[in-house]
């Protein structure tokens, strides 16, 4: 029995090992067949992530008008007085493209503007209304600007207007004013805003009148409901349908214009006082470019003070930046030194070089008016070949003195230039003229000299018929010859200023 044992023990024993000696064998030798295949296997490289196409542009991205439409926040209204205003606009089929035309580059300023200050978008429409986008507009109450700033309201929310600058007509500063006073007129009428624009037009104090007149007589108080003046009963109706063209355009078969939605203006601030001319150099860009930016200037160099800002083109921005800050000080004006004569007077030196007393005072720190003989006055060179900064291109100045019943359209009318140019050229803060005032004209036409020449009344003459013959007007006869009437009578002698023409 042991003997069995011992020898089952041994088989099992001689088993195990064989076996154990066939699995190393089966683990050596795969390794070494194998190790070629594994080297071989080339490594798994992560794919590179495909970004996801950028989004097509919306119209409201691409353009600014779509833009203008997306902003607009005001509810509809309905009613006859914008139905006819609506009627009037919708005769000329261009008048999104006039407007356009018009506005040009001032309306992605102000709708920038209206943007950062949350104001509703219609209102970028208010110029359109007010001037028609002029910032030369006159009114005959005295508004002036793009905005038709009063000088007394304009005063009131920073505006200037002095002999260098009338904040008014500069498109940058009188749209922060106008937003000013709009966010002040919605804030007193309650977040109303056909009450705010109405207030905006006649003044506040004329709308809130008419609001307690309503209430008194237990009527409503809406825009529509009050008594207001005719101009501003038209005056917001006309807003709204402009705004309402725009915001239907597609309905009334018109189309928004394709102005890219992007500003090519930017305000800088260019510090004190320098020439206008200086700055179109260091800014790469015409005189009249710079002019027609910034029509708030009325002389040839900014204003003596501490801060000046300009619109210049976006491109414009970086190089003008740079030449100023490498301007020397000294050579921001040109000034001549003047010495003082017997005789002078701060006035008759300020006639003398297109200046005024108080731009003298000013430079020379003077305190009042007393000058002496042997002294020198330190002159900024405003001669008239400077002096306007719009137009420079176009021939010597005229000379015109104003007549009695002469009016800015009639003087540009007989030069063949635009009123506004006229008001511009000569600092004009009003339409207002007064005979014997001298006004500076810049025009292409061929200069003229007049001579004044007597006319015999004969038999069968008239105002009429001599006018035309002589080439002038009915006005500037009776002018001349002070007639209070059209009556002639036979051998009346009149003088008649009769222009020869220069090449």
């Amino acid at each position: 029995m042991v003997k069995r044992l011992l020898y089952f023990r041994t088989v099992v024993t001689f088993f195990v090992v064989a076996l154990t000696v066939m699995l190393s064998g089966c683990q050596l030798t795969p390794q070494t067949e194998q190790a070629p295949q594994t080297a071989a296997i080339a490594p798994v490289e992560p794919q590179p992530e495909i970004a996801p196409e950028p989004p097509e542009p919306t119209l409201e991205e691409l353009y600014l008008w779509h833009h203008l439409r997306a902003g607009f926040a005001l509810s509809e209204q309905s009613h006859p007085s914008i139905d006819k205003e609506r009627t009037r606009y919708l005769r000329h089929k261009d008048v999104l493209a006039e407007i356009d035309e018009r506005a040009g580059d001032y309306l992605a300023i102000i709708m920038a503007e209206l943007e950062s200050n949350e104001l509703p978008l219609e209102i970028a429409m208010l110029p359109f209304v007010e001037s028609g986008f002029d910032p030369y507009a006159y009114s005959h109450g005295g508004a002036v600007g793009l905005w038709q700033f009063m000088p007394a309201t304009g005063k009131r929310f920073g505006l200037t207007n002095t002999w260098w600058f009338d904040g008014r007509r500069d498109i940058y500063l009188s749209t922060q004013a106008a937003i000013d006073y709009l966010q002040y007129l919605n804030k007193m009428f309650d977040g109303d805003w056909m009450l705010a624009l109405a207030a905006y037009n006649s003044g506040e104090g004329r709308v809130k009148r008419a609001i307690r007149k309503n209430k008194r007589r237990g009527k409503a108080t809406d825009f529509f409901s009050l008594s207001l003046p005719a101009e501003t009963r038209a005056y917001v109706p006309r807003l709204l349908a402009i705004t309402d063209i725009i915001r239907n355009a597609e309905q009334y078969k018109m189309a928004l214009p394709e102005r890219p939605n992007e500003s090519n203006l930017v305000a800088i601030d260019v510090g004190n006082q320098i020439e206008l001319a200086i700055v179109a150099e260091l800014a790469g860009i015409s005189l009249k470019q710079l002019a027609d930016l910034n029509p708030g200037y009325n002389r040839w160099a900014t204003a003596p003070t501490p801060s000046n800002v300009v619109l210049v083109p976006q491109q414009s921005q970086e190089k003008l930046q740079a030449g100023l800050a490498e301007l020397p000080p000294e050579q921001r004006v040109s000034w001549q030194r003047y010495e003082i004569r017997n005789g002078d007077s701060l006035e008759r030196i300020a006639k003398k070089h297109h200046t005024t007393v108080d731009v003298l005072m000013t430079a020379n720190n003077l305190s009042n008016h007393l000058i002496r003989a042997g002294r020198h006055l330190m002159i900024p060179l405003g001669d008239e070949a400077r002096l306007p900064p719009l137009r420079m291109d176009q021939q010597q100045p005229v000379k015109y003195q104003v007549q009695s019943g002469d009016s800015l359209w009639l003087i540009a009318r007989s030069f063949n230039v635009k009123h506004q140019d006229i008001a511009r050229w000569n600092g004009l803060s009003s339409n207002v003229l007064r005979p014997g005032q001298k006004l500076t004209v810049y025009t292409n036409e061929p200069q003229k000299q007049t001579r004044t020449v007597r006319y015999k009344v004969r038999n069968g003459d008239s105002l009429s018929l001599i006018a035309k013959r002589f080439d002038v007007s009915v006005n500037s006869l009776k002018r001349w010859n002070d007639l209070k009437s059209d009556f002639l009578k036979a051998g009346q002698s009149l003088k008649i200023q009769v222009q020869l023409t220069r090449s």
